[in-house]
This record gives structure tokens, sequence and C-alpha cells, in this order.
């Protein structure tokens, strides 16, 4: 999904998780119950991008420039 979405309009993509990475609730459980810690190591998730767009320059529109351009940072 993630390669479908790059290749169709690479201008519009950012890099995004969802941090602190909450798990979906079990049935019967709340939005007041405590879960285990979801050990999820960032850098490996991160390194997904270069698999789904090998490249460089289209990563920086994703990584850089999308987001400058998207919030107004300069």
């Amino acid at each position: 999904m993630a390669k479908a979405l790059i290749a169709a309009n690479p201008d519009r993509i950012l890099w995004g998780t969802n941090w602190p990475h909450p798990a979906a609730r079990p049935p019967g459980h709340n939005m007041a119950d405590l879960l285990p810690w979801r050990d999820i190591d960032d850098a490996v998730v991160l390194n997904l991008l270069a698999g789904w767009e090998p490249s460089a320059n289209v990563r920086q529109k994703i990584l850089v420039d999308n987001p400058v351009c998207l919030f107004g940072f300069k």
C-alpha cells in the first residue's frame, strides 16, 4: 500500500508514526484500560521507507520537503 501511495503522488506524502504506538483494544476492554507497553523500534520502522521508495530524492520529499511546504517551516 505504501508503494502505491508514494507512486500515486510523491509530492503529497508525509512520513508519520502513531507514536507511542497504542495497541488496538481487545474486545471487552475500554479506553481506560491499561495495556502492556509495545516495544517498537522506530528506527526499524523508518528504515522500511527505503524499501518502499528506493529514490533518495523522493524520500527527501517525504521526510523534509513536503512537511516544509505543508506546515510552512522555513
